[in-house]
């Protein structure tokens, strides 16, 4: 059984990813148009403002929720006898989770760069354009540091779905994430403690606002959340007496 050329077919199959790709597209796009009022920026979003409205303290998390809600997916490939059937072929735990993962990976992390894509594209054209200071450089790092988050908490919610496989468990990973981390940093409370873990590694980090310390902490931040996926579907998962 050739699992990358199952997932491959899947994912051109996936109604739910393309559907959440068009419509995220179509809200932000009519989003971008409007005028916003943070700290001490207001009007049309710039380019320039990117980054600071969707890490800033009301936003940060949509990430999160994103890629949680679309690993609903992930649950349903043990409900529908998929990864049993994948399994019953002789092909390892381990590269079945590797693979499975790298996939969702992919999908959520497409569907999250939609997101900065898409304001990027109407801040430029519907918004305030790009001022004459516009820093580049510090964009394209902020994009590609958020690209590795994204792809980092996918490899997490992964090994969750992997060790659980249960909605309810995901349900309540949204609720803790609203109340343990949204609340609190809306607040102004324990942000730094939240800035090193993977829900809000990129909070309050923007174009005129990343330092060194910011790409190390968050490049840390991947570097062990995946080693902790990885533990945790060692641990479960992978263990040879586990049966699902």
């Amino acid at each position: 059984m050739n699992i990358i050329k199952s997932e491959l077919y899947k994912l051109k199959k996936d109604k739910l990813f393309f559907c959440i790709i068009i419509y995220l597209f179509l809200a932000i796009l009519a989003c971008s148009s409007m005028e916003i009022e943070l700290g001490d920026v207001s009007g049309k979003i710039k380019l320039d403002y990117v980054f600071r409205v969707l890490n800033c303290p009301e936003l940060f998390l949509i990430y999160s929720y994103i890629i949680i809600i679309y690993s609903i997916k992930s649950i349903s490939d043990f409900s529908s006898g998929y990864i049993r059937d994948i399994l019953s072929f002789g092909i390892s735990r381990k590269k079945t989770w590797a693979y499975k993962s790298l996939f969702f990976g992919f999908s959520s992390t497409c569907i999250c760069l939609v997101i900065v894509l898409t304001l990027s594209i109407g801040a430029v054209f519907l918004g305030g354009g790009v001022t004459s200071d516009f820093d580049i450089i510090q964009y394209i790092i902020i994009f590609l540091l958020t690209m590795m988050v994204c792809i980092s908490f996918s490899f997490f919610m992964s090994a969750i779905n992997f060790c659980f496989s249960s909605i309810k468990i995901l349900v309540a990973i949204i609720l803790a994430t609203n109340v343990l981390i949204q609340t609190p940093a809306m607040l102004g409370h324990g942000t730094q403690v939240i800035k090193f873990t993977i829900f809000g590694a990129l909070l309050y980090v923007y174009n005129g606002n990343l330092y060194l310390n910011d790409v190390l902490r968050i490049v840390f931040v991947c570097a062990y959340t995946c080693i902790l996926s990885y533990v945790i579907c060692r641990i479960t998962f992978m263990k040879k007496d586990y049966e699902r």
